[in-house]
């Protein structure tokens, strides 16, 4: 093998390596999506989605679109809590919401009125 053959395999090896390196490194983080809708099953667009890591009390908020739907993306590995309201719903919590290493999970949420909350 010759000292330009040599070369070409080598950097070719380390750009491999670092290249696994780096996809390695994006997947330490999670996605948690889902849904908020009503007790009839209805979309509730605009719903506030908090998202708290529960070790270091960090939190993010985010807003469904307009079927319901929310996405959080590069979510720390860890333990997390979801809340999620809107005017005129009574706000609900799901805790023990664990997000692993390329971790996709779903949580959605069913809200009541303020009204069927008094029933």
């Amino acid at each position: 093998m010759s000292r330009t053959q040599f070369l070409a395999v080598l950097t070719a090896l380390v750009c491999y390596a670092l290249a696994g390196s780096a996809l390695y490194a994006q997947t330490s983080f999670g996605r948690i999506s889902g849904s908020v809708t009503d007790a009839s099953g209805a979309a509730i667009p605009n719903a506030t989605i908090k998202i708290i890591d529960t070790e270091t009390q960090t939190a993010r908020t985010v807003e469904t679109d307009a079927s319901g739907f929310y996405t959080v993306t590069n979510l720390p590995v860890g333990p997390y809590t979801l809340e999620a309201g809107q005017k005129g719903f009574q706000t609900k919590q799901l805790t023990g919401i664990n997000v692993v290493a390329d971790g996709r999970l779903t949580a959605d949420f069913k809200l009541n009125t303020l009204q069927e909350q008094h029933k």
